[in-house]
């Protein structure tokens, strides 16, 4: 009889405390920003400012998945103020962006190429290549298909929609993205279709933080990074002859060239 009035208290007890950890779900944080009364424009302009909030680097982390290619972490470091960008891609280093040139390590042979650019008002080219969420926003030619409050892993969301015609390899296609920021305008996840067919549908999670600018070293932003880990011709055709023991070039071996 002991045994089964402790058993019954216990479960009185557990009948109590039900609430507070049996599958509920936490409070939701209250939302701060009137999603219904925002428009397209004033998105653009929030959002830009957000990942250009001046005298700070910008670090985003944006983690892919598409059926068909797999998984990937591209990871970019930008500072709008000099108009510096690092990318990397799964921990490699692959492309650097300076006031008015860009370079990357070419996709097979990992060549250093290096380009001129000139830059408008919003430094399209720079924010073009490190931020693909934010020119699905602030692209002129992008049309806006609808902004809704969402909630994402129980955060207050604005779920922005948009569409891009483009034309590729002579075909045309409807670009259409859904892009979900917090309430600081900040990207959370982005699910992005290129037209091209459902294999080609990829989702995005981002993670985003300010970096103060002494946090990184001082050449993290030089292009002598990049460089130093890019391979020449020598280096690559090196490595080709590798499984034939020695490479000539008119008759004389390679390596003595």
């Amino acid at each position: 009889m002991r045994l089964i009035g402790l058993l019954a208290g216990l479960a009185a007890v557990a009948t109590a405390f039900g609430g507070c950890g049996d599958g509920a779900a936490p409070p939701r944080a209250a939302r701060t920003v009137d999603v219904s009364a925002l428009t397209f424009d004033d998105v653009q302009q929030r959002v830009r400012a957000a990942a250009t909030k001046p005298g700070v680097i910008f670090h985003s982390t944006d983690t892919q998945h598409n059926d068909s290619f797999g998984d990937a972490v591209f990871e970019t470091w930008l500072d709008l103020d000099r108009h510096v960008a690092r990318l990397e891609q799964n921990g490699e280093l692959y492309q650097m962006f300076g006031p008015d040139k860009m370079a990357s390590l070419g996709p097979d042979d990992r060549r250093y190429v290096e380009a001129q650019y000139s830059w408008d008002g919003i430094d399209k080219p720079l924010l073009g290549f490190s931020l693909d969420y934010l020119t699905r926003i602030v692209d002129q030619r992008v049309e806006d298909e609808g902004i809704e409050a969402a909630v994402v892993d129980g955060v207050p969301a604005i779920s922005v929609r948009v569409q891009q015609e483009t034309i590729a390899d002579g075909d045309h296609r409807t670009e259409k993205a859904t892009i979900y920021l917090d309430e600081a305008f900040l990207p959370l996840e982005m699910d992005l279709d290129i037209g091209a067919g459902a294999e080609y549908r990829t989702t995005h999670v981002f993670r985003s933080e300010y970096l103060a600018r002494d946090a990184v070293a001082a050449d993290f932003f030089s292009f002598d990074q990049l460089r130093a880990i890019s391979k020449t011709a020598t280096d690559n055709v090196r490595e080709a002859a590798q499984p034939f023991g020695r490479a000539y070039w008119l008759g004389d071996p390679f390596e003595q060239m």
